[in-house]
């Protein structure tokens, strides 16, 4: 098999991995490859093929049923993916934050006004969604996004003091998450270059909506939003910020602070009561968590 078809391969394999498609290996047919591409309880068949010029050609002709044509459009470059899928107009900002589940450490919000030239140069670096990699890898991209991304994103870092007195106030995470959201919102769009704002779904759109400056620009507010470049991009910049914070706490109070709230979050508060530190708790933890107020 000639290297541009397995160049192909990987090609359609990535384009379509981005929207959770599944595609399987290559088997060998005459003058070509084919191989399935599935999605849930779909699956069907694609061939390519390969001219005696080397000109390839895609054949089309043997995906059927209800994904076939959202195959097609994002193997061809068209950002309609699917039914219910996010019309992409450039530049486009997405948000998402970290460190809403963990314990110790900052909440953090970051935004991201992507270009398409951007998006290209951030999709080659291997930007994805924070989730699937590694602690070393989101600090390393965070660095590429800052770079390729210059004067077009926003990281907001509420360590746990601030993070603290704003929930006295608010009472709720998520009017607060809304309101540092909002804030990199009106901050990115303030110059009207931009149409599409998609926030990585954390609550009800209306506690983002009411925040935001009537900016002319469709808001999307929807689950699994790391699938676009721009909120996957959000997602690494506030990982890496949530890390650096999470870092900065441990050598602060000279104790290893864990991610997450699992039984080793509580151990580390035991060991906090032991050093008669408990009153340091609020410049480390997230108070309103019930591990922190069952500390005593």
């Amino acid at each position: 098999m000639s290297q541009a078809l397995q160049g192909i391969h990987e090609i359609i394999k990535k384009k379509l991995n981005r929207y959770d498609f599944y595609v399987s290996e290559i088997k060998l047919i005459n003058y070509g490859m084919q191989f399935e591409i599935s999605k849930g309880q779909w699956k069907s068949t694609m061939r390519v093929y390969q001219k005696k010029d080397g000109k390839i050609k895609m054949d089309y002709s043997a995906l059927k049923g209800e994904k076939a044509a959202a195959v097609i459009s994002i193997i061809e470059g068209k950002k309609i993916a699917e039914e219910g899928a996010i019309e992409i107009s450039y530049p486009y900002i997405g948000t998402d934050e970290s460190g809403k589940g963990d314990t110790f450490g900052p909440l953090t919000a970051a935004g991201v006004r992507l270009a398409e030239k951007a998006e290209k140069e951030l999709l080659k670096a291997g930007v994805k969604d924070s989730k699937k990699n590694t602690d070393d890898i989101n600090t390393a991209l965070a660095d590429v996004i800052k770079d390729v991304c210059r004067g077009n994103y926003r990281v907001i870092s509420l360590m746990p003091k601030e993070y603290n007195a704003l929930y006295e106030k608010h009472k709720n995470i998520n009017t607060l998450l809304a309101g540092r959201h909002a804030e990199i919102i009106n901050k990115l769009s303030e110059d009207g270059a931009c149409g599409l704002v998609i926030v990585d779904q954390f609550a009800d759109e209306s506690l983002v909506k009411g925040k935001i400056k009537d900016g002319g620009f469709k808001l999307i507010h929807t689950a699994g939003a790391e699938k676009y470049t721009a909120v996957a991009a959000a997602s690494i910049l506030a990982r890496a910020a949530y890390l650096e914070g999470l870092k900065e706490l441990s050598d602060r109070f000279k104790i290893c602070l864990p991610k997450g709230s699992s039984a080793e979050t509580g151990r580390v508060i035991q060991e906090l009561k032991k050093r008669d530190m408990v009153k340091a708790l609020s410049e480390i933890a997230k108070m309103n968590f019930s591990n922190v107020k069952n500390a005593g």
